[in-house]
């Protein structure tokens, strides 16, 4: 194969403006990087009837590395090209999809999610996180780390549905002074979130989230990636796998540039105030 043939496919979950963002935020650091291969923009198809045009079209194009842009981009090039070099970014949980160390996580260090919080809400030290075994590996991995460090003020609170959670609030209420939500459909159902909202703000717990849909939903915070970063930053993890650097030397990373969303209607109904230096900071302020 001669090296003009040669190609990057990126596919992406689906067509969203954020999935765009992470799309041109790594063609721009690739290029810049010294990439320079061409990169070929595909959509995961939305009907089962065109995934045999699909894969013929991969097959046609030949990439010698895929960018995988969301959960089921990444999910379904792993298993449908595992000889093929991955990298990824905008995937909620690489660890519950055995993803390769080769991407950027689509959700913020919750190390540094828990130090923004008590940096700017000084009365919410005790930080609940609740989690079941088989997902968020790495965010519990990394929590976990905190409390062997010392911080006694991480409490991790296991459940296997969002009914345990449910039945949790009432005890949990007393042991912490805030909850940092992960991103878990299994604990978190969708439909029942309107429920878990009213019940926080009844009970007066204060929420931060992953999602600034959340924030707007009834969480008093959210911590969010920004795409065009995310896209940037996994360039480098393309131009090292093409340059013959190995993928299992390769350490995830979480998205190095954060945004954050505030719902001031919330901060009220919870008696709370927000500062104003962090009001300003804020990409997103629901009032």
């Amino acid at each position: 194969m001669s090296l003009a043939k040669e190609k990057i496919i990126s596919v992406s979950s689906q067509k969203i403006d954020i999935f765009s963002q992470a799309f041109k935020g790594f063609k721009k650091c690739y290029k810049q990087g010294g990439g320079q291969l061409d990169i070929i923009d595909l959509t995961l198809p939305r009907k089962s009837s065109d995934i045999d045009q699909f894969v013929k079209r991969v097959k046609t194009l030949r990439p010698v590395l895929v960018l995988a842009i969301g959960d089921v981009a990444a999910k379904y090039m792993m298993a449908l090209y595992p000889q093929i070099p991955l990298v990824y970014c905008m995937v909620v949980d690489p660890s519950k999809n055995n993803l390769p160390n080769s991407g950027i996580a689509a959700t913020m260090n919750p190390k540094k999610q828990i130090e923004f919080i008590r940096h700017s809400f000084p009365s919410l030290r005790r930080v609940g996180v609740f989690y079941s075994k088989d997902r968020n590996m790495r965010d519990i991995a990394q929590c976990r780390e905190m409390i062997k460090n010392g911080d006694k003020n991480v409490i991790l609170i296991p459940v296997s549905s969002f009914s345990e959670v449910e039945k949790s609030l009432p005890s949990v209420r007393h042991r912490v002074d805030c909850l940092l939500m992960l991103p878990n459909a299994k604990i978190y159902s969708i439909k029942m979130l309107n429920n878990f909202f009213i019940n926080t703000i009844q009970m007066k717990i204060p929420v931060f989230s992953f999602s600034p849909a959340l924030v707007q939903a009834g969480c008093l915070g959210g911590f969010y990636s920004d795409p065009a970063e995310s896209g940037c930053s996994v360039s480098h993890y393309a131009i090292s796998l093409l340059a013959g650097e190995s993928q299992e030397k390769m350490v995830m990373q979480w998205p190095q540039k954060t945004r954050y969303a505030l719902n001031k209607v919330i901060a009220k109904r919870l008696g709370l105030v927000i500062p104003s230096q962090t009001m300003k900071k804020a990409d997103l302020v629901v009032k």
